[in-house]
């Protein structure tokens, strides 16, 4: 039972770790989109 445990618990860790570093990433990415293109929100109008 404790190495299920300790594998979910692993698993879970890099699950979560990666999803925060995904969004982290696209973030960064988004902003630095806008923070270069400022004008292109406004032409494109989403």
């Amino acid at each position: 039972m404790s190495d299920k445990d300790s594998g979910i618990g692993i698993a879970g860790t890099t699950c979560i770790a990666f999803a925060v570093a995904g969004l982290a990433l696209a973030a960064s990415f988004i902003l630095a989109y806008y923070a270069v293109n400022p004008k292109r929100i406004t032409q494109s109008g989403g």
